[in-house]
């Protein structure tokens, strides 16, 4: 329709008939190069209905990698959270594990769809708490969420639900709360905050931000992780720019994902590359890091 071939209009399309959005590397203080410094467009905000527009090239495919739950385990990782780091290394659904902490196991014993939506709540629901955000900002975060229908779900939620749901779930994590005072005082001790893997430091010279400064150091941590995944596909499997002919290698590189375009007889080495790489383990972080890669020949298809 008309918004369609507006929105394709809008895009940076050059004569390779790609298109081209403009990345900027210091645009976030956290690192992160793509979903939040890339603009013209910014491509992580490109709805999932929209996604199917961008095709591989033909006889090309893409092979796209996303770090599982990334932001979770680093902030289980900083934070000593018992509970979810048992779940993380025994293979578990750290979602499941949250509905369990807010709602009790009673939950399991619903419907399937009923059991969707109240996971699809406690997922959200633990990102929006954990960096330390009050009743009210958790509030806003939840009626703003975007279901795939492109309504919002969560828009009836009350104060009453995010004060109680946040207490069960604090409750059942002491170290999350602990950490965020433990982070602040780092601050006061040291001037500065920093990622655990390129030492990347943020100085927060307008003062005492407790959401922001909790949300630095595991944000920065995992897109530096993100990048070390980056470094060792180029520089030890290969995959550097142009490695099958133009246009192939990495084309984008969101803030937990990686997307490749190589040919579609070499996606399968491609696929089995990017698995290795984005798997690891740091002897500082008690919680593993998972992605396993798949395959589409558009970008919709990898989900």
């Amino acid at each position: 329709g008309k918004f369609l071939s507006s929105f394709i209009e809008s895009l940076s399309v050059l004569s390779d008939g790609r298109v081209h959005a403009d990345f900027n590397p210091t645009g976030t203080v956290s690192g992160r190069l793509g979903g939040g410094s890339e603009d013209n467009p910014s491509l992580l905000t490109i709805p999932a209905s929209l996604r199917d527009i961008f095709v591989a090239a033909p006889g090309h495919v893409f092979v796209a990698a996303d770090m599982d739950q990334i932001e979770l385990r680093m902030i289980a990782a900083l934070s000593g959270a018992k509970n979810y780091i048992e779940a993380f290394n025994r293979g578990e659904d750290p979602h499941a594990l949250t509905s369990d902490l807010i709602y009790g196991k009673s939950w399991r014993d619903q419907s399937k769809e009923q059991r969707d939506k109240l996971r699809g709540f406690a997922k959200r629901f633990s990102y929006a708490c954990a960096y330390g955000a009050g009743n009210r900002t958790v509030l806003e975060v939840m009626r703003s969420v975007e279901g795939r229908d492109g309504g919002f779900p969560y828009l009836k939620t009350s104060i009453g639900d995010v004060v109680r749901n946040q207490r069960a779930w604090l409750d059942a994590n002491k170290e999350i709360e602990a950490w965020w005072e433990v982070t602040v005082q780092r601050w006061r001790t040291e001037g500065y905050l920093v990622d655990l893997i390129h030492g990347r430091k943020r100085y927060f010279l307008d003062g005492i931000d407790r959401n922001a400064m909790v949300n630095f150091p595991v944000q920065a941590t995992s897109i530096a992780l993100v990048h070390e995944d980056t470094f060792e596909l180029y520089e030890s499997e290969g995959l550097t720019f142009e490695f099958e002919g133009k246009g192939t290698g990495l084309v984008y590189q969101g803030h937990d994902q990686l997307i490749f375009d190589c040919k579609e007889s070499s996606a399968k080495k491609v696929q089995a590359a990017m698995t290795r790489a984005m798997n690891r383990s740091y002897d500082f972080l008690p919680v593993r890091f998972t992605s396993t890669a798949k395959i589409g020949k558009a970008w919709a298809d990898l989900k």
